[in-house]
């Protein structure tokens, strides 16, 4: 299926606020620092964070809808990505009081959200448990150390998951001995992300490395 077939179907996602491969689920909504996706799981790590650390003010920024939107993003599930060819939404992309998340009516809850202290801190703590530890323990483990090769990392981490960034690097150790990150970036993304992670390493754009990293132990 090709993305603009993907892209007519019904309940799909408007082209302009999705990500779209060639399975015909979408990932709903993204949000966040480093977009912590709906489809995934991501976002409910995120909002079940939020709860635990305050479940009286994790409910402000939602109108009356917080446990609706609580239990629908952390709904247990394999993501709808690669699923059965039939299927549009995966188990956490449904509707929260009748509304998709990405409609504007949520929209505006979620950028609510967004200047909270709150949601803040359990989006860093997320990031930083979930994406950026994983991505530490890669670098420890492949001897990479400079602030822009973690965050090449990191952004593989975030993009790919944990493992599967894991994996692509494995992958590379056993075909090439001596390997840099530049390795990495060539062998292992395709164009548009290849591009983006020479210039993260370039610039040592390293998104919220500065935050999250607390300790390298």
């Amino acid at each position: 299926m090709k993305p603009s077939d993907r892209a007519r179907m019904n309940n799909s996602k408007p082209h302009t606020a999705s990500k779209f491969g060639n399975e015909p689920c979408h990932i709903g909504l993204s949000w966040g620092i480093i977009q912590f996706t709906q489809d995934g799981g991501a976002l409910g790590s995120v909002m079940k964070t939020a709860f635990s650390l305050d479940p009286d003010e994790f409910m402000l920024p939602w109108d009356g809808h917080g446990k609706e939107l609580l239990r629908v993003l952390t709904t247990e599930g394999t993501s709808g990505l690669g699923a059965n060819p039939n299927i549009l939404r995966g188990p956490r992309v449904k509707k929260v009081g009748g509304h998709d998340l990405w409609e504007r009516v949520w929209v505006k809850r979620f950028n609510r959200a967004a200047k909270m202290e709150l949601f803040r801190n359990a989006q860093n703590s997320v990031a930083r448990e979930e994406y950026l530890k994983p991505a530490l323990e890669i670098a420890r483990d492949y001897g990479f150390s400079t602030q822009g090769e973690i965050a090449v990392l990191f952004d593989m981490s975030v993009q790919y998951g944990p493992s599967r960034a894991r994996s692509k690097v494995r992958k590379l150790s056993k075909k090439k001995e001596n390997f840099t990150i530049v390795d990495v970036i060539n062998k292992l993304t395709g164009k548009r992300a290849r591009n983006r992670r020479k210039k993260i390493l370039r610039d040592s754009e390293i998104f919220i490395i500065y935050d999250l990293t607390l300790d390298r132990g």
